[in-house]
């Protein structure tokens, strides 16, 4: 939890401010120390990031050019009837 200090009231002493700007210094501090962490952090991670989207990149395209279902049912249908065809025409010549 971090610690709000109170509003200086209007007839707070000068001392008074001064300890409250010696706070936010320390606290401005802290921060800028957690900010230099996640910033390289974020220098790591952005390279990682980069060639997983030119990874999903590459699948989505891969993905993009196989048969759907449907292609495969019509693929599928017009064998089946190519089949039965060469079938009838067998069985005719036989006759």
């Amino acid at each position: 939890m971090m610690n709000h200090t109170p509003p200086m009231s209007p007839g707070e002493p000068p001392q008074g401010l001064e300890a409250r700007v010696a706070r936010l210094e320390l606290r401005v501090a802290a921060l800028e120390v957690k900010v230099e962490s996640v910033m390289e952090t974020l220098k790591r991670l952005e390279p990682k990031i980069d060639r997983i989207m030119a990874d999903q990149a590459e699948m989505k395209g891969r993905i993009s050019q196989l048969p759907t279902w449907w292609m495969l049912l019509v693929a599928m249908a017009g064998f089946l009837l190519t089949a039965l065809g060469l079938g009838a025409t067998f069985v005719r010549l036989l006759r």
